[in-house]
């Protein structure tokens, strides 16, 4: 089958925000074919913590795909591109088979500010500033790890790959 370089490839976006998984077939035209979306659950175990059931996200992102992919109508393997985004910065720890190893971690978490406030004192935080224009805080996958390789080492140490949301999808 002869493939048309306008209609028959198809571009898919992927977004994790913090309240949904959504996703968006657009043709090369630039024609919206399909768009879907899941609802995912911010976990709150203690007061100042927000966490994804990281499988539950996946599950709601693979929906939300496969919606868009049948409503369209088009064959999967005409997607030429696919593209994620997610929430910033937070936490996803995978093991050697890419499977979490414990619930992924939002980035509005702050069970990290103790760590960063600690860095700061000891003037920890005016090391990157200058080379990345961001300031320490404690939701990245920075302060995160060294929280949790002092309150569950043994989570860290299950881990082989850190990543971000759209690194996880």
């Amino acid at each position: 089958t002869e493939i048309s370089p306008v209609t028959d490839r198809y571009l898919l976006g992927i977004d994790n925000g913090g309240t949904v998984a959504k996703a968006a077939l657009f043709g090369l035209d630039g024609r919206e074919w399909a768009v879907a979306s899941r609802k995912t659950e911010l976990v709150s175990p203690k007061i100042g913590w927000a966490e994804f059931d990281a499988e539950r996200l996946w599950e709601a992102t693979a929906g939300a795909v496969r919606q868009v992919i049948v409503e369209s109508g088009i064959a999967p393997s005409d997607i030429v591109v696919v593209s994620c985004t997610g929430h910033g910065n937070g936490l996803y720890l995978l093991d050697d088979q890419g499977l979490p190893v414990r619930n992924a971690i939002f980035s509005s978490d702050a069970r990290a500010q103790p760590i960063v406030d600690r860095w700061a004192a000891e003037g920890i935080d005016r090391v990157p500033r200058p080379k990345t224009m961001q300031a320490l805080w404690p939701g990245p996958p920075t302060a995160l790890p060294a929280w949790l390789l002092e309150h569950a080492a043994e989570t860290v140490n299950r881990a082989r790959w850190v990543c971000r949301c759209d690194d996880f999808v």
